[in-house]
């Protein structure tokens, strides 16, 4: 920041930006949004075995687990890492109204 006078005896200042700030944060992904081929391809950038994403969909589609802390056949490394680098936020089931006695859930 510059302040000075001009030539009438008014106050100017300049201001000059050095460099911008910038988010570097990235957004966590879900792990219910990915099939299993992106997390496989994600889970291998982190160093981790292609097999885990099978592990993981188990849980989340078979076993209808949300917390990665009860994946419990996962190391306590990797659920660390999965609650730490994903989000998981698998529908919510919501029975849905009316006399019928048909099994109906809406997403």
């Amino acid at each position: 920041m510059v302040a000075g006078l001009d030539g009438h005896g008014k106050i100017t200042v300049t201001l000059k930006v050095v460099s911008a700030v910038t988010d570097t944060e990235t957004a966590r992904l879900d792990l219910a949004e990915m099939d299993r081929p992106a997390l496989e391809s994600a889970l291998a950038e982190r160093g981790q075995p292609r097999f885990r994403a099978r592990q993981i969909f188990a849980w989340i589609y078979r076993r209808g687990v949300a917390d990665p802390a009860a994946m419990t056949d996962l190391s306590k490394q990797l659920r660390a890492a999965l609650a730490a680098d994903f989000t998981l936020a698998t529908p919510q089931l919501s029975p849905a109204s009316g006399p019928s006695t048909a099994r109906k859930s809406s997403f």
